[in-house]
C-alpha cells in the first residue's frame, strides 16, 4: 500500500527543509527559514548583563528560572530561544513605582 493510496502527499524535501526528526516512523521537516537559531550561555549573559554562572545557575536549578533547551544528562549543553528569553526580561521587569523611584 503506497502513501498516495491512503490519500496523504509523500514528503518531498526541498533545499529549505531538512529531515530534523522520526515521528512516527516518517522523517518530519523544518523549514530552517522559520526555526531561529538557539543562543549560547554567553548570548544570554551578553543580553541580560549577567555573568555565564548566573544565567546557567538560572536555567538549571534557581529561581527566578530561565527556561533552556538541554542537550545531554547533567552535564548538558545548553541554548536557549531567544522568545523565551525576551519572555523571561517582560515577566521579571520591576516598574520605578514598585522600587520606590
Amino acid at each position: 500500500m503506497s502513501v498516495e493510496s491512503l490519500g496523504k502527499k509523500p514528503i518531498q524535501n526541498t533545499s529549505q527543509a531538512t529531515p530534523a526528526k522520526m515521528i512516527l516512523g516518517r522523517p518530519q521537516l523544518v523549514n530552517q527559514a522559520t526555526v531561529a537559531p538557539l543562543l549560547t550561555l554567553n548570548d544570554v549573559a551578553s543580553m541580560l548583563a549577567v555573568s555565564r554562572a548566573w544565567v546557567r545557575d538560572h536555567a538549571t536549578r534557581r529561581n527566578p528560572r530561565i527556561p533552556v533547551v538541554r542537550f545531554g544528562g547533567r552535564r548538558a549543553v545548553l541554548r536557549f530561544r531567544r522568545e523565551d528569553v525576551t519572555r523571561f526580561i517582560s515577566e521579571h521587569l520591576v516598574s520605578t513605582e514598585e522600587r520606590g523611584i
